[in-house]
């Protein structure tokens, strides 16, 4: 689908962004999303928790994508020994939550 990026979240994330309490979604910048995300027109993003057919999905529009240097409080790298908190991301921005699917409440709190 052109213009929709799939990404796979943790249960805690999901749960913050369908709460709209997390506004926005970090990717490595590496190869991997360097070939999933650059020059491409992304409009909007599903989110899936989970990899089964009936995972909790959510399509939630795009409101930009930018590369950023700084920390993270939910990611942390190690090199070496040390631990890094500022390094190169995509920071994705999210706006309105555009479908919501096989949700039920295990996401109620």
């Amino acid at each position: 689908m052109e213009g929709v990026l799939f990404l796979t979240v943790k249960k805690e994330f999901f749960g913050q962004i369908l709460k709209k309490e997390k506004k926005v979604e970090y990717r490595y910048n590496n190869k991997y999303y360097n070939s999933r995300i650059d020059g491409k027109p992304i409009k909007q993003v599903i989110l899936r928790n989970g990899y089964a057919k009936n995972s909790p999905e959510l399509k939630v529009k795009v409101e930009k994508i930018i590369i950023e240097n700084s920390a993270i409080p939910e990611f942390t790298q190690c090199k070496k020994g040390q631990l890094t908190l500022d390094f190169e991301h995509y920071s994705i921005y999210l706006g309105d939550i555009l479908e919501v699917k096989n949700v039920g409440d295990k996401f109620e709190g």
